[in-house]
């Protein structure tokens, strides 16, 4: 759900949000090798 209330018409917006919102609060986004790492290290 997006932060309108309404459903997201795809995952894409829903990184977009989470990315946006991150920006918002300084943190920094992993780059997709970076996420992959990190993932990679919790499974």
């Amino acid at each position: 759900m997006l932060r309108d209330g309404s459903t997201a018409p795809g995952n894409a917006a829903l990184v977009w949000q989470a990315a946006e919102g991150a920006r918002t609060l300084g943190r920094p986004l992993a780059s997709a090798d970076e996420a992959r790492q990190i993932y990679s290290e919790i499974r």
